[in-house]
């Protein structure tokens, strides 16, 4: 049963069959952003369940802030050459100018010359950096990865994969303070999902992240009392999962938050 995994709709997969799937975007964002959870849909779950339903039945939730853009074009340059060569930069400095917006209108997606000028600089305090650097030598990017957690389907997809370790690309908006950040976006809960997907330890899963002001490139090795926050998040977003759209005990309005002053 190790080599088959049942995704939400009921369909019965090969494992090999569904991570050849998982390379292409319509299928790993669309198809299994509604069929399995990730460390997203937990985040997601956790804050408000409505907010996870409103994601897999497109009611919402589409806009792109600012910080994703800039995270998603670092990743871009550095990780996927080919989507990088794909992307319509506009030479304009602001989102909110005419020529901006028609090439939205024309493209569905477009960015300005400060943030590909951004993620470049970013990109390259990466690359000049030998510690960070390093972890690319003789590693696999984009490698995805689908199993169970407490029999829900979770998936994945790690930056940098190398022979026993993980290594996941960030964008800092201070990254002096990224130790707290993390705790604050979750990045714990995808260090015990994917160091459960790929069968490796916390003591192996680290996080790269680079300052998108500053340039500053910082490492940062996982803890166990990391590893076991996350994995506490994790259980609390299964069991919001199973109460509301499994068992169906509530309709997700009734989800609310309890506490004493």
């Amino acid at each position: 049963m190790e080599n088959t995994i049942t995704t939400f709709d009921g369909v019965f997969w090969d494992k090999q069959d569904i991570l050849n799937q998982m390379h292409r975007d319509e299928f790993y964002f669309g198809y299994l952003g509604k069929n399995a959870l990730s460390s997203s849909s937990c985040k997601d779950l956790l804050k408000n369940p409505s907010i996870y339903y409103n994601s897999i039945n497109n009611k919402g939730g589409g806009e792109t802030n600012d910080a994703f853009r800039v995270g998603s074009l670092f990743h871009y340059k550095l990780l996927e050459p080919k989507k990088w060569e794909s992307l319509h930069f506009v030479d304009v400095k602001s989102k909110n100018t005419n020529a901006y917006k028609f090439a939205v209108e024309e493209y569905g997606e477009a960015y300005t010359s400060p943030e590909r000028y951004n993620a470049e600089q970013m990109a390259a305090s990466f690359m000049g950096n030998s510690k960070a650097s390093d972890f690319l030598r003789n590693a696999r990017t984009e490698v995805p990865a689908i199993g169970e957690i407490e029999g829900i389907p979770f998936r994945g997809k790690a930056d940098i994969l190398g022979g026993s370790y993980i290594a996941d690309l960030k964008s800092s908006s201070d990254i002096r303070r990224f130790k707290w950040d993390s705790f604050r976006f979750g990045y714990d809960i995808q260090c015990f999902i994917y160091c459960e997907l790929f069968g490796i330890s916390y003591k192996d899963f680290t996080f790269i992240a680079v300052d998108k002001s500053t340039h500053l490139v910082g490492i940062f090795e996982c803890s166990k009392e990391f590893y076991y926050s996350g994995e506490e998040k994790t259980m609390e977003a299964i069991q919001i999962y199973k109460d509301f759209f499994i068992d169906k005990k509530k309709p997700v309005e009734d989800f609310y938050l309890y506490d004493v002053l």
